[in-house]
């Protein structure tokens, strides 16, 4: 029931490369000014809060693995660290690290969709035009991607003020069951 809990004690003992390659570049790499926590501590705590939202193994993976990419791109502005691209490099890695760790074919290819796709953003203003080509991209597995965003705020302590589920949300997960119903 606590998955955190494994990763935390590879980590402890030094053992987290042993099983993904590269994830210690995770550890003490830090963030913009969305987040307080490291790279790492973040994925833990996204990991944690996706125990009480899901039992879908994979989409707990997922909210780990969501944002291991960024050591890989991250970049200086002038005011502000940037991490364009985290998504893709991030389910790059993931993938490799599932193949050598002998997941089925099935289970990559969804933790790879779920970490690409963990970034999309819609407003009020997005047509519904562009909400029904997302449904369709990720087919019956759109709903785990508004529920891994969900363990990514939740895991991210500069939101723990807000509501987990903002009005912006609400609406939009309004929106997409309507069209989802048409």
């Amino acid at each position: 029931p606590y998955p955190h809990k494994y990763f935390l004690a590879l980590k402890e003992l030094d053992l987290i490369d042993n099983v993904f390659p590269g994830m210690s570049k995770t550890f003490y790499c830090l963030q913009n000014s969305y987040h307080i926590d490291d790279v790492w501590m973040h994925m833990i705590l996204s990991l944690e809060a996706s125990t009480y939202m899901t039992k879908n193994p994979m989409l707990r993976l997922s909210a780990f693995l969501h944002d291991v990419g960024k050591p890989f791109t991250k970049t200086y502005g002038l005011h502000e660290v940037h991490f364009y691209g985290h998504e893709k490099t991030g389910s790059i890695e993931t993938s490799k690290w599932m193949e050598r760790l002998s997941f089925d074919q099935k289970d990559i290819e969804y933790v790879q969709k779920m970490i690409l796709h963990h970034q999309y953003w819609f407003t009020d203003e997005t047509k519904d035009s562009t909400l029904r080509k997302f449904i369709k991209k990720l087919g019956p597995d759109w709903f785990d991607i508004f529920i891994l965003r969900l363990a990514d705020r939740k895991g991210n302590r500069r939101n723990k003020e807000k509501p987990l589920i903002t009005m912006e949300m609400n609406k939009l997960l309004g929106r997409i069951f309507s069209l989802n119903e048409k």
